[in-house]
């Protein structure tokens, strides 16, 4: 099974975006991020001349701020070219923005011979996984034999996952089943894949809802997500519904936009929006959902329009550059950066082999209950 393209791009993008007061800038990425995710971009404009004094860290960050058109003008056709002059010179997530851009084996190749072979775990996993989602983009075998090194001696989420995934190697049950709890937004190919295996072990679709219904959350989970595809049903069934519901409010934040996505098309305005709030506060992707919220309920909804267009940007449907508004383009910004760190934090949660469980680690808000009420 290869890995999507958009599962690829949200891994490799946490290894990307990952601030700075102008007079001089401290080039520290946990800075910028806090900077942007705070909504404060006007101590960001010191990096334009940082990175134009040769600054590589502050060349990588102005490559990103101009590809989001974070400043006017909106000058995006510049990012590409901060990012190689950064990338030349060592920088890691500049080279990441750039694997990321390549889409084709040719295209990466042509990046790793530029700015040299991967360097560290975190460069070689982001290498290797956009290798892997490319046509032929791992013919000789070295991307998966780079990843399953790391995965032996340093089993984080982001490492095991093309195990789990069954693109390279093959993960046990209890690996598959750990993957799912740790709960990755929109990880809908985690939980087709446990399904497969509970099956091949002699646990059916009914079985495997009444351990749903019986309290069993990570199944509750992967039956919520996959339920109506996989068993070609037109909607979740409602005796799952609370245990989906209990399952998003233990962390399974991946169930947001498939619980708004069930209550539009049962026409329920007031729990559509809940969970459409929620959508909005948590870092997953939920514009299709949303985007649907507010054409069935066009009045109604109205106020979530402008979610809509940050999604949008956010989730790389449009171009920041087709968007007038700066202030929307800085809350795509912001949005595409929360998810993006969800995802890197999340990403390297350490694997227990004594419990055959994903450990927490700070700053990751998969699996963690949720604090906010969906009024």
């Amino acid at each position: 099974m290869p890995l999507r393209r958009g599962f690829c791009r949200a891994l490799v993008l946490s290894l990307c975006t990952a601030g700075a007061a102008a007079e001089p800038p401290p080039l520290d990425d946990a800075t910028v991020v806090g900077h942007v995710q705070a909504g404060r971009f006007e101590p960001l404009r010191g990096l334009e001349s940082a990175a134009q004094a040769g600054d590589v860290v502050a060349m990588s960050w102005w490559g990103t701020l101009a590809d989001a058109c974070a400043f006017d003008p909106c000058v995006p056709h510049q990012a590409v070219d901060w990012w190689w002059r950064a990338a030349r010179e060592g920088n890691p997530r500049a080279r990441r923005a750039l694997y990321q851009r390549a889409g084709d084996a040719a295209s990466l190749a042509a990046v790793i011979r530029a700015t040299g072979e991967p360097r560290g775990d975190d460069d070689t996993l982001a290498w290797a996984i956009t290798a892997m989602g490319r046509p032929g983009g791992d013919r000789d075998g070295r991307a998966a034999a780079a990843v399953s090194a790391i995965a032996a001696t340093r089993p984080t989420y982001l490492a095991m996952m093309p195990a789990v995934m069954r693109v390279h190697g093959r993960a046990t049950l209890a690996e598959t089943r750990a993957a799912a709890e740790a709960g990755f937004p929109g990880g809908s190919q985690v939980a087709e894949t446990l399904r497969r295996a509970l099956l091949l072990g002699g646990v059916d679709a009914t079985r495997q809802r009444q351990m749903a219904n019986d309290g069993d959350l990570v199944l509750a989970a992967v039956l919520c997500e996959t339920i109506t595809f996989v068993e070609g049903l037109a909607e979740i069934p409602a005796d799952l519904l609370p245990t989906c519901d209990q399952a998003l409010q233990g962390g399974q934040l991946g169930l947001a936009p498939v619980l708004l996505e069930h209550h539009v098309r049962q026409g329920d305005f007031p729990r559509a929006a809940g969970y459409a709030r929620l959508c909005v506060a948590l870092p997953v992707r939920c514009v299709g959902p949303l985007e649907e919220f507010t054409q069935v309920f066009p009045e109604a909804a109205a106020p979530f329009r402008r979610d809509v267009a940050v999604m949008a940007i956010a989730e790389n449907r449009v171009p920041a550059s087709d968007e007038p508004d700066l202030a929307l383009r800085r809350r795509a910004l912001a949005r595409r950066v929360m998810l993006a760190e969800a995802v890197r934090h999340c990403g390297e949660r350490p694997f227990d082999r004594t419990t055959e469980r994903f450990l927490p680690v700070a700053g990751c808000p998969w699996g963690k209950p949720l604090q906010a009420d969906r009024g």
